[in-house]
């Protein structure tokens, strides 16, 4: 009886082999069909998601501003704006034209005057220069100098 036993326990200790590819690849196959086995969303937004992602957007955006105002830390205001950019980009959200005059769009740090950039009128251009980059936007007013 002891040697059943000890023959059984080497049958379980037995390394079973690996499934062949031909075996795995028909059983991702059959699994195609089922809805269930997807991964992911499938299909649009619904217009509530939108509507949270510009609120969500407009508070990171707002925190961004005050985190520089108040705090001056401006490693966690450019966190938030990288957050509320990559908002905009998975739900196809415009950030509002506000902020968006004020991103650096190579560093995405927040443009506030005196602490992060340096603003110029120059020939009817607003002039962004930001300070952690080194990047110049420039944009247009809308009044065209008088030439003589």
């Amino acid at each position: 009886m002891g040697l059943m036993s000890s023959a059984a326990n080497a049958n379980s200790n037995r390394v079973v082999p690996a499934k062949s590819c031909k075996q795995q690849n028909s059983k991702v196959s059959e699994n195609k069909g089922n809805k269930y086995l997807r991964r992911g969303r499938s299909g649009r937004r619904t217009k509530e998601m939108v509507e949270i992602a510009k609120d969500r957007m407009r508070i990171l955006l707002a925190q961004a501003e005050n985190e520089i105002i108040q705090n001056r830390n401006h490693i966690r205001a450019r966190r938030y704006v990288i957050l509320a950019r990559r908002l905009g980009t998975r739900y196809n959200v415009r950030i509002k034209k506000y902020y968006r005059s004020k991103i650096c769009r190579s560093c995405n740090s927040l443009l506030i005057t005196s602490s992060v950039c340096r603003i110029r009128f120059q020939g009817g251009k607003i002039t962004y220069y930001c300070k952690t980059c080194g990047n110049i936007m420039r944009i247009p007013l809308g009044i065209r100098p008088i030439n003589p």
